[in-house]
């Protein structure tokens, strides 16, 4: 979670509440305001609201608080704050510009943050190329105090321009417009384990698989070969057949057709997430029955309009005549 605060009177320090860390707090231009940015890790139960406080009486402020997912938890800035870069300070300016940043991973957020003490009530527009998270404004002794933070998910990691705010800021006394990266977390591929193969009632060449995966979105593919290892690569494009995962635990496919009776063959599971990051290769070795068969049809009568078809066996003709084997 990410709070943008504004206090009326400079001088008087913003306290967070408990388990909110500081990024930035300082002075607006001539101590007209006071500008404060906070980061927390939300946890299982959040509160409905924060108190942010002051010393002073009577010191009206505005705040705001937007929350990001998938930020990294050791180390949520993606490239570290400094004030000389990453804050630029105006006083009467109608678009106030961002300063860049260069982003050291892929997909990082970008924050535009701005917090603006001024006489006119303001609905904000984010930077073009940026979404709006949340704004808010508060009026108090003839000024408004607002806030609005905007991001943006930079693919490649790189230079990045955040550009003006959106929007004329007509009445400004004092702005601060920051600029912020959040370091996104790098998923893991899924682990399988447990995998099973048996066969199914239906005959030897059809099997019911089972294996367990800690993902829950994305495809389970599994293939049939005679090797004992295969790579992940090669499991995908060759599958024999695959399914949806959309829960975590063990996926059950019912009646897989393909299977070799007879002899050990393998199956070999493998699991692409939803970010197309394929997990471990989990090979299950097993045999199903051989097929046997045979038949005897001695003296019997064959229509001469019918067919008589026999797999695996022999028709001995008697001589007896055409009718009679």
């Amino acid at each position: 979670m990410i709070a943008a605060i504004a206090r009326r009177i400079g001088t008087t320090a913003i306290t967070a509440p408990a388990g909110w860390v500081e990024i930035e707090q300082k002075a607006a231009v001539n101590d007209s305001f006071r500008m404060a940015i906070f980061y927390k890790y939300a946890g299982a139960s959040e509160g409905s609201s924060y108190d942010f406080t002051v010393s002073a009486d009577n010191v009206q402020g505005s705040g705001c608080i937007a929350t990001f997912r998938g930020v990294n938890q050791s180390n949520p800035l993606d490239v570290t704050y400094v004030r000389a870069n990453h804050l630029n300070e105006y006083s009467t300016d109608t678009t106030p510009a961002f300063p860049t940043i260069t982003t050291n991973t892929n997909n990082a957020w970008v924050l535009a943050l701005m917090i603006s003490y001024h006489t006119t009530n303001l609905n904000y527009t984010a930077n073009s190329g940026y979404t709006e998270a949340i704004q808010t404004n508060q009026f108090d002794n003839s000024y408004w105090r607002g806030a609005i933070i905007s991001y943006k998910d930079v693919a490649t990691a790189g230079l990045e321009d955040p550009g003006d705010i959106g929007s004329t800021v007509t009445g400004a006394t004092s702005t601060g417009a920051f600029t912020l990266a959040l370091n996104p977390t790098v998923a893991s591929p899924s682990t399988l384990t447990s995998g099973t193969v048996t066969e199914s009632s239906d005959g030897p060449t059809e099997v019911d698989l089972s294996v367990s995966t800690d993902g829950n979105d994305g495809t389970l593919y599994y293939y049939f070969s005679s090797n004992s290892t295969e790579d992940a690569g090669t499991v995908k494009s060759s599958a024999t057949g695959s399914q949806a995962v959309t829960v975590t635990g063990t996926q059950t496919i019912t009646g897989a057709i393909g299977w070799p009776p007879g002899s050990a063959h393998y199956c070999h599971f493998v699991h692409e997430d939803a970010d197309l990051d394929l997990s471990n290769v989990l090979s299950v070795s097993a045999t199903t029955t051989a097929y046997t068969a045979s038949a005897t049809y001695s003296g019997g009568v064959i229509p001469t309009d019918s067919l008589l078809m026999l797999y695996g066996g022999t028709v001995d003709d008697d001589h007896d005549g055409p009718d009679n084997n």
